[in-house]
């Protein structure tokens, strides 16, 4: 009876489906388990932003970041990042558009500065 399960199961899919098999079908078809699904799987995705306080002469380094936002919540950062000419120095309040997606290196400027990075 159990030689071949798999074969059996094969031949017997689709046929005779039982009361959990026709709720589960009719659940994973029904669009609010679809939104629901959908709002879970953005809590658990990957981080898009990064907030840190950094300390003067502890730079923070992100790679591969892609379009990404730096801004300044406090103290000053200044940002270097791959493939621009020259860098930004950003005040409290100040935010920064980076396109590229190199290397982005953001240090505090004289004591600490906390900063956020979002990115897409």
């Amino acid at each position: 009876m159990f030689a071949n399960r798999a074969h059996e199961d094969v031949l017997l899919a689709g046929k005779n489906l039982g009361l959990l098999d026709v709720l589960v079908r009719r659940l994973a078809d029904a669009e609010w388990v679809r939104r629901r699904k959908r709002s879970l799987a953005s809590l658990f995705s990957a981080r898009k932003s990064l907030t840190a306080t950094l300390d003067d002469g502890k730079p923070l380094a992100v790679t591969g970041a892609g379009y990404c936002r730096v801004e300044c919540l406090s103290g000053r950062a200044w940002v270097t990042a791959e493939d621009v000419s020259r860098d930004f120095a950003l005040a409290p309040g100040q935010r920064l558009v980076l396109a590229d997606g190199g290397r982005i290196v953001v240090n505090a400027v004289k004591g600490t500065a906390r900063v956020r990075l979002r990115w897409a």
